[in-house]
């Protein structure tokens, strides 16, 4: 039966079944005091409505060949919220969004969006969250997603849901800010009727989503391009696979003095995004693609370009060669993938006014060479003292930052002081991984003459076996960090363990606790804060459902 409303026609069933979700839902979403009944009459006049349009929303952005979101902006405040439509390619399972630690960009520290149709044709999100590469867990506290509609067709799903921007419970749920910054995305879908492993069913995205008409590349689009290319590479069917076989070394006279880079990009080969875990371009001191002597320039898992400052560049002369290490991903052992993904190096050929480099703290020279990490949880502190930044000719502008151990890490960041003072941590990770690491643009910070400097890094080992070193299997602890105008004195490319600095403080059998996360520990009052309204708002809705069902009837 259909019953008419003003001028929109709703069946009642639909009627009945919103009503039931809203009032039943596990989690339920804070509302204020002023929860009007008329506004559960909106809710339920949105179920069962047309299907999906993409006019509907502001912007767009295809994240691989097999899925696409849209999303708008909304509200004003506190209020605001992100509308999303996210597309995949498939016709049952789940379907999985999540929003990722800014400077990580894994899935571990992820707020995560996991929805799925029921035998009834209901749409159902759940709030979760991840601290490890396992199954998400159920946010304990409260459902911060609501669920729209979901389209089926060619083969294709599109779901359709929301939720604030600000969050309460900053332990299981991750903020949408607006700082400038691209928010870090994370996806995953599976045919499986029960929520599981994904295999090579996901995809990772860095989008400014307040400004996502702004192509970072528009600003060099007028520089020359230098690409690089893997030849037909057949990707193995192992799992994991770092190869370096990129490389490229510079003929006399390709690259001469006062070649300036102004940004990177990557390239990937059309259908290859889930084989592509993250990429590593290295800068060589050395005219031999095997040399031990190198500067990691740029790191990405999200196909972020990086861009300089339009006054900056790096000089790319300084280099004999680059080197491009890409990790592949292939769980599912496919055979006869060839890829030709790459880099792109945008450069003039005259010099910016101001001349990038990169100053390395932590232990640039892994002086720690060969030194066992304890089994358990450690953590390694080096400095960088005041006496060793005097020596800079100026203050440095710094604009990016590279944080870089290996398998064995799980939490990085290094810290500014003044005057013995803490005044900011510059770049910090939660939840490192080795295969997400990446170059992070920060808002200009200045490092001044006489600052000093820590960084410090956690490890996970099970073992004693794994030593400090070069190689992957070994482990490392260091801070890139991007800056102007460059320094020519050793002080301005190395400063730490035995480098004008030192090591401050080692720590074995640590507890979880000395992680001291911000994300991810239990937070039980703001729970039973949350469960009390929760209770309060489903009597209310089940009062005014009652009433509008007897009106419509």
């Amino acid at each position: 039966t259909q019953s008419t409303w003003g001028e929109s026609r709703i069946e009642s069933r639909y009627l009945i079944l919103c009503t039931f979700s809203l009032a039943h839902q596990e989690h339920m979403i804070s509302l204020s005091n002023s929860f009007q009944c008329e506004f559960v009459l909106i809710l339920l006049l949105v179920c069962g409505t047309a299907a999906f349009s993409s006019s509907d929303y502001d912007h767009s952005h295809t994240v691989n060949s097999d899925i696409k979101m849209y999303w708008s902006i909304t509200g004003s405040s506190s209020s605001q919220k992100i509308q999303l439509a996210v597309q995949y390619k498939t016709t049952k399972g789940w379907m999985g969004f999540g929003i990722s630690e800014s400077t990580s960009g894994s899935m571990p520290g992820s707020d995560i969006m996991v929805a799925y149709v029921t035998k009834d044709d209901e749409l159902v999100v759940e709030d979760r969250y991840s601290f490890a590469f396992d199954t998400p867990e159920l946010d304990p506290c409260e459902n911060n997603w609501e669920a729209g509609k979901f389209t089926r067709s060619n083969g294709k799903t599109i779901i359709e849901f929301s939720r604030k921007l600000a969050v309460e419970d900053t332990q299981h749920d991750r903020p949408i800010q607006k700082n400038g910054n691209p928010t870090k995305l994370i996806f995953a879908y599976g045919s499986s009727s029960t929520f599981g492993y994904h295999g090579t069913k996901h995809a990772t995205a860095s989008i400014n989503l307040f400004s996502p008409n702004t192509e970072p590349l528009d600003a060099v689009s007028d520089d020359s391009k230098f690409e690089l290319r893997q030849d037909n590479f057949p990707i193995p069917t192992d799992e994991t696979t770092y190869d370096h076989s990129l490389c490229h070394i510079f003929a006399d006279g390709e690259v001469p003095e006062g070649t300036t880079m102004t940004g990177i990009s990557m390239y990937v080969t059309p259908g290859n995004e889930p084989y592509i875990h993250h990429i590593v371009v290295s800068g060589l001191f050395d005219d031999n693609c095997d040399t031990d002597q190198y500067n990691n320039i740029w790191a990405t898992a999200s196909n972020q370009p990086f861009v300089l400052p339009s006054d900056v560049g790096f000089d790319l002369a300084q280099f004999k060669g680059i080197m491009v290490e890409i990790h592949y991903n292939n769980p599912d052992g496919d055979d006869g993938v060839i890829d030709t993904s790459g880099i792109d190096i945008y450069y003039t050929s005259t010099a910016r006014t101001h001349k990038a480099a990169i100053v390395q703290f932590g232990d640039p020279s892994v002086a720690l060479r060969d030194e066992h990490l304890p089994a358990g949880l450690s953590s390694y502190t080096f400095s960088c003292p005041a006496s060793s930044t005097k020596k800079w000719s100026t203050d440095l502008k710094v604009f990016a930052s590279f944080l870089h151990m290996h398998k064995s890490g799980v939490k990085m960041f290094t810290q500014q002081f003044r005057g013995g003072e803490l005044i900011r941590t510059t770049n910090e990770v939660e939840y490192y991984d080795f295969a997400m690491q990446q170059t992070t643009e920060l808002e200009t910070l200045v490092f001044k003459r006489g600052d000093s400097f820590k960084t410090t890094c956690f490890y996970r080992n099970d073992d004693n076996t794994r030593v400090f070193g070069l190689g992957s299997e070994n482990e490392m602890c260091i801070d890139f960090v991007y800056y102007y105008p460059a320094q020519d004195m050793l002080e301005g490319s190395v400063c730490g363990y035995d480098l004008g600095g030192d090591l401050d403080d080692s720590q074995s059998d640590l507890e979880d606790s000395a992680l001291d996360l911000s994300f991810g520990t239990d937070d039980s009052s703001y729970c039973d804060k949350t469960d009390d309204s929760a209770s309060q708002l489903t009597g209310l809705l089940s009062l005014c459902v009652v009433a509008i069902i007897s009106f419509i009837f």
